[in-house]
């Protein structure tokens, strides 16, 4: 009986010193827990943000083209652009710009003569046409500062567009300008400023002091003026809130107007300027489309 009680006292002993040894391993200083895989951070997960388009460095850098704009900013300058010489120039311009829907104007049943009431040529389009244009590419701002060039240039008749081919509402274009230094110093621009919801550039376009003489880059006396762009972010996306171009400004002289070519002249001419217009058609005796007679 006094064997069994030693033996049974033995094993409680050796019980409780390996319970004390456990614990006296965990309290050690310098052991590490090891975490269960659960307990792992997980990787940060990627900024679904779309970074600037345009760093900070390339504030006042020079570029020869639009790429530090993106696509919806590009879009909405380009589309000023189309729209350059329908609204400072002579109105029939805005049939050649290619938007949809086309522009048309209203001709008599023969398809001669273009349809007129007073000095203002009729469209097929609706009125709405028109301002839904404009307001996809420009401002309200920028359309209320246009004035007459907006609200006596472009008036709803019945419904239809109408627009006045009165040269007093059509900017003049610059006298320096020749197809030769558009084709040999063409447009630059320099990024001025950015933010979330603006985009400042500067359109450096060139000139020619010898325009109506230059035939070849040799001939020049090249020098540049530059006129502020200005692109907003609105509710509905990105529009120009300011808007120049190189041909039409005012303080200019003679009426801005795509140049044509006579085709007597040859090939690779330059120096053209517009003389001014004439009517070509009458219809009813109450005026008609007018086109620009140029020479060199």
């Amino acid at each position: 009986m006094k064997e069994f009680r030693f033996c049974a006292l033995c094993l409680i002993l050796a019980a409780l010193l390996s319970a004390c040894g456990r614990q006296a391993a965990q309290d050690a200083p310098g052991a590490a827990a090891v975490p269960s895989p659960a307990a792992v951070p997980e990787a940060p997960a990627e900024s679904t943000s779309t970074p600037s388009h345009t760093a900070p460095a390339e504030i006042g850098k020079a570029f020869d083209d639009l790429s530090f704009l993106n696509e919806e900013q590009r879009q909405a300058y380009e589309g000023a652009y189309k729209l350059n010489y329908t609204l400072y120039g002579m109105p029939d311009n805005l049939v050649w710009v290619d938007v949809s829907p086309r522009f048309t104007q209203q001709s008599d049943s023969e398809g001669v003569f273009v349809l007129t009431v007073g000095n203002y040529a009729l469209y097929e389009n609706p009125y709405t046409d028109f301002t839904n244009l404009m307001q996809s590419v420009f401002t309200t701002d920028f359309i209320r500062r246009l004035g007459p060039l907006y609200t006596e240039k472009f008036i709803d008749l019945d419904g239809h567009l109408a627009a006045s081919c009165d040269s007093v509402l059509a900017y003049p274009m610059h006298d320096d300008l020749s197809r030769t230094v558009m084709d040999n110093c063409p447009d630059t621009y320099r990024l001025e400023s950015v933010t979330d919801d603006t985009v400042v550039f500067a359109l450096i376009s060139h000139y020619d002091r010898n325009w109506a003489s230059s035939f070849a880059p040799d001939d020049m006396d090249a020098y540049t003026i530059e006129y502020p762009i200005r692109l907003v972010r609105t509710a509905d996306g990105w529009r120009v809130d300011e808007f120049h171009r190189e041909n039409c400004h005012p303080g200019h002289s003679g009426l801005c107007h795509r140049r044509y070519r006579q085709p007597s002249l040859p090939p690779g001419c330059a120096g053209w300027t517009c003389l001014g217009h004439k009517h070509l058609h009458h219809h009813n005796g109450a005026g008609g489309r007018r086109l620009a007679v140029c020479t060199v």
